[in-house]
Order: C-alpha cells, then sequence, then structure tokens
C-alpha cells in the first residue's frame, strides 16, 4: 500500500513524500524476508523518479528489481519492470538496450499482461522512430494506445498516447502530434488544452485573461516528453480544474 502511495504523491507533485513511503515500503518488505515484494515494488519507481526529475535513480530502482526477478526466474512481475526499465534507459539515450529490454518484455509477457504489453510496444515505437524507421514506430506505438483504449486506466492510456506523440514528433508529423497531444491531454481532463514549449520555469492555468501558476518547475524539463508527462499526470491528478481552463508552460 505504501508504495501505491509513493506514485500518488508522486502524481500530486510531492516528491519527499513519495521517496519516503517508497523507502518505507521496500525497507518493511525487506525486514519480514518478502524478497519479491521488493522486488516488485520498483515498477513504481519509474514514476517517483520520472516526475521528480530524477531519472537515473529510477534506472538503478528498476536494474536492481528487474535483476532480482531474474534471478528468481520471475516473469510476471518482471515484464512489467522490465519495460518501465526499457522506457528509462530511452530517455537516458540508451536506445538499444531499451530495444532489447522491451523485445524481452514482451516475450515473456502473458497475452493479458496488458501494462506490459503497452509499455513494451510504446518503447519499441519510440527505438524505431530514433532508428529512422518511422512507419514501423508509428504502428508499435498507435497498437501501445489501441491496447489502452480497452482498459479503464488514464495513466497508462496518458502515457501510451505521449510516446505515440513523441514518435511522431521524431517523424516530423507535426499535426498529427499536435492532434495526439491534445487528445492526451483531454484524457486526463476532458476537455483541457495544452501547449508545450521547450525551455518553461513554470506550469500555469489558464482562466480567461489570468493567469494562475499551479506548480513551480520542479526540475530543468530536458525534453517535451518529460514536459507533456509532466503535465498528463498534473491533469489526472486534479480534478478542480474549470472547463474553459488551459494549460500554459513558460
Amino acid at each position: 500500500m505504501l508504495v501505491k502511495l509513493a506514485g500518488l504523491h508522486a502524481m500530486q507533485g510531492h516528491f519527499e513524500m513519495a521517496g519516503s513511503f517508497y523507502e518505507q515500503s521496500k525497507a518493511m518488505c525487506s525486514e519480514m524476508g518478502q524478497e519479491y515484494q521488493v522486488a516488485a515494488s520498483t515498477m513504481f519507481a519509474e514514476a517517483v523518479g520520472l516526475l521528480a526529475g530524477d531519472v537515473d535513480w529510477a534506472e538503478q530502482e528498476l536494474r536492481v528489481g528487474y535483476e532480482s526477478l531474474e534471478r528468481m526466474g520471475e516473469k510476471g512481475a518482471r515484464s512489467t519492470v522490465g519495460a518501465l526499465l526499457a522506457d528509462t534507459v530511452y530517455q537516458q539515450g540508451q536506445y538499444d538496450e531499451a530495444h532489447h529490454l522491451a523485445r524481452v518484455c514482451l516475450q515473456i509477457a502473458g497475452a493479458d499482461d496488458v501494462a506490459s504489453q503497452i509499455w513494451g510496444r510504446a518503447v519499441i515505437g519510440e527505438v524505431f522512430a530514433v532508428q529512422g524507421r518511422c512507419d514501423q514506430g508509428a504502428e508499435n506505438a498507435r497498437e501501445a494506445v489501441a491496447l489502452a483504449r480497452k482498459t479503464d486506466d488514464l495513466y497508462s492510456l496518458g502515457q501510451a498516447l505521449m510516446r505515440l506523440g513523441e514518435v511522431l514528433r521524431i517523424a516530423e508529423r507535426g499535426d498529427e502530434e499536435a492532434a495526439v497531444l491534445e487528445e492526451t491531454v483531454a484524457v486526463a481532463e476532458g476537455g483541457v488544452s495544452a501547449s508545450y514549449t521547450d525551455g518553461m520555469s513554470g506550469i500555469f492555468l489558464r482562466q480567461g485573461d489570468e493567469f494562475v501558476e499551479m506548480a513551480e518547475q520542479p526540475y530543468e524539463l530536458e525534453n517535451r516528453l518529460q514536459v507533456s508527462t509532466y503535465v498528463c499526470v498534473l491533469l489526472i491528478s486534479t480534478r478542480e480544474c474549470r472547463a474553459d481552463t488551459q494549460w500554459e508552460i513558460f
């Protein structure tokens, strides 16, 4: 339960509390000798680390968990942890390893393991796009979105849409990318639109002509994917926006 609270607090921007809950959960499981739970709980490190701007920490946590599950011969949680690790190393620019991990994830994941299937395909889509295989990249990313649409998991759908948006950005399909990013925000908070620019210093709600600061920039966002991830998660975790509210990033 604590590790799930860590993820929720990370989504709300409470990074110190999120980290505390995450570490407490691991410590409690470790004290009780629950090695599997310690390893499986690392799947929450991706959200906590990404939103706090510490991708390297997330990668280290996920790798420890993945390798521990691999030693156990476990496949269920390992496929999900592996897919999230693939996503994290992709963001570090380690494209070959990201592709390998995503492939392994899809090989060991059950057909009904929707989370692994979504994340695995999304990462492969991004890697293909980086390699110049943009059509194949878009195909894989769209498959991830299609799988996510069959669930009631808005977070996964939003994440899959953002990865598709990243593929379309790399492919220089601006109109399609814009439509996907608009849908991403619509999924998170029905009808809210967003604009994304580089080099922002804060995130604001725009209500009419009035700007209200919603969150100071907690870290330097390195790319548009991190920008859209941060905005989408904020929208998912708050339901207090008026219907005419727009997000602006500076």
